[in-house]
């Protein structure tokens, strides 16, 4: 499953976050998208082991954009053509080595992430979605599955080369990844913080929910039951 976190979720998250920032490095240029600006939201998948796999940082260009704030210059048309409540900015942060890979299970992994991406932003109203890509990425980001277009010419972006990319977030360009991806809708977790800490883990909760959708309705009915008397227990106690 693929966890959406926002401003107010981020609290159950708070050990994955260290992790990562753990992972980067305290010099690290990416350690800033980690940070949740007004209407920010990270996309974050974990692995087997409940370690920080992927998490990417997507922000309303209206309330913030790198490209247009910092490199207006890449883009060709002007910076005001990328600002907007229908345009995301997406900066990604952290990529563990092993998704990276042209191993089978790494490129689906890295399919569903995109997907649920592109899902995740049409429940939101999100037309567009912009982002510096690393030259050195050019051919990886085009072929990904995303309908890609450039922006402009390659400049730099805080002394890194990069070319600005516009990825279309279209029911159409949605429907296309689907179906190349050959998969259904994108399995996302959106967590919800309670008035009381979790005492499971992001990872013990989306294994959880993965088991119980592999059960039949017959089966699945007594096991909420079963839940429901043990949380009314445990709050009596």
């Amino acid at each position: 499953m693929i966890h959406i976190v926002t401003a107010d979720n981020r609290g159950l998250y708070a050990r994955e976050f260290e992790r990562i920032a753990e992972l980067l490095g305290g010099e690290s240029p990416q350690r800033e998208g980690l940070t949740a600006g007004a209407g920010s939201l990270h996309v974050l998948s974990l692995d087997g082991w409940g370690a920080p796999e992927f998490i990417c940082r997507l922000d309303r260009t209206d309330v913030a954009c790198a490209l247009a704030e910092r490199a207006p210059q890449l883009v060709a048309a002007g910076a005001e053509t990328i600002r907007g409540p229908a345009v995301w900015e997406r900066t990604r942060v952290f990529a563990a080595p092993g998704l990276c890979g042209p191993e089978p299970e790494s490129r689906r992994r890295c399919g569903e992430l995109r997907l649920a991406i592109l899902e995740e932003a049409r429940e939101r109203g999100i037309e567009r979605i912009v982002e510096a890509a690393p030259c050195n990425r050019i051919v990886e980001t085009l072929r990904c599955g995303w309908w890609v277009s450039f922006l402009g010419l390659p400049g730099e972006l805080d002394g890194v080369p990069v070319v600005a990319v516009e990825i279309d977030a279209s029911a159409e360009a949605t429907a296309d990844l689907r179906e190349r991806l050959a998969a259904g809708p994108s399995r996302r977790l959106h967590l919800k913080a309670g008035e009381t800490p979790w005492s499971a883990s992001p990872k013990e909760i989306e294994t959880f929910l993965e088991a119980a959708q592999q059960l039949d309705s017959s089966k699945l009915q007594p096991l909420l039951v079963a839940l429901r008397a043990a949380v009314a227990d445990d709050a009596d106690s």
